[in-house]
């Protein structure tokens, strides 16, 4: 597989207050080509600062965070940076969560738990179909 340069990799930020789940995301796109990760945060205050900052392609976005959750670090991010896609990562079983964030301007849901595959491909697909929607 060729190698994608810098400016065409798609740029993410993730926003989980677990250090392990950000450690484990880091790793996985810095072996995917398609992905860099530009920054990462641990709540919802510092997301929102990092998203408007780096201007991503894709944010990932956990729902339950101290000091600003992510029900309330979407709507900000959603005003400062529009073009960003969001998927929210959580490990909140409840539908109602997912469908508040849809609501709110999530673009996807990926539960916490999901294989490191199935989360790059939930990903392409959002920003696939981001592509698809803007033409």
């Amino acid at each position: 597989m060729e190698q994608a340069s810098a400016d065409a990799q798609i740029r993410v930020v993730v926003i989980d207050d677990s250090e392990d789940i950000r450690d484990v995301l880091r790793l996985a796109f810095d072996r995917d080509n398609e992905f860099t990760l530009v920054a990462d945060a641990a709540d919802g205050r510092a997301g929102v600062e990092a998203v408007s900052a780096h201007r991503p392609h894709v944010v990932l976005l956990d729902i339950s965070m101290p000091d600003m959750d992510g029900l309330q670090a979407l709507t900000l991010i959603r005003e400062s940076s529009p073009e960003s896609a969001v998927v929210m990562l959580t490990g909140i079983p409840e539908a109602a969560a997912a469908l508040t964030a849809v609501e709110l301007g999530a673009h996807g849901y990926i539960r916490k738990g999901a294989g490191i595959p199935e989360i790059l491909d939930q990903l392409r697909d959002v920003l696939e179909w981001r592509r698809s929607s803007d033409t």
